[in-house]
């Protein structure tokens, strides 16, 4: 097995295999991706892509804003954030990264259990104290 500070790339399942059988008896469980997970990670988002001197690495001339129009980004993002407003926010960063599409809805359990709370009025007092008093008797 090569070392960590190799150039050769280690792959995750081997890293793992590798340190199961240094500690015993460890099951491991493929259980596949989550909702928005992914196998690999693109730096690059747009398509004007340069090489550079080592062939490994690539330089990208990326649209970008203004300091001051990231300032403001910023701002609504916090007070965004702070609405626990996920589809706004997600707005905003399409609005600001042009090439940022994604590739799912909204991911976050937290979330879209409390839209789902909202929507149902689950998250209401009364429908709390309704709920307790199943449980009481």
């Amino acid at each position: 097995m090569r070392g960590l500070m190799s150039e050769q790339p280690l792959l995750i399942s081997r890293l793992i295999e590798h340190a199961a059988r240094f500690h015993g008896d460890v099951e491991i469980v493929y259980t596949g991706l989550r909702p928005a997970e992914k196998l690999f990670e693109e730096l690059l988002i747009g398509t004007n892509v340069s090489g550079t001197e080592h062939p490994m690495i690539m330089r990208a001339t990326e649209h970008h804003l203004p300091w001051p129009a990231v300032a403001q980004l910023l701002e609504e993002l916090i007070q965004t954030i702070d609405r626990f407003d996920c589809n706004r926010a997600r707005e905003l960063l399409m609005q600001a990264v042009i090439e940022y599409r994604p590739g799912s809805e909204v991911q976050d359990l937290v979330w879209t259990r409390k839209r789902y709370m909202i929507e149902n009025e689950h998250g209401k007092v009364t429908a709390l104290a309704a709920h307790r008093s199943k449980y009481n008797h």
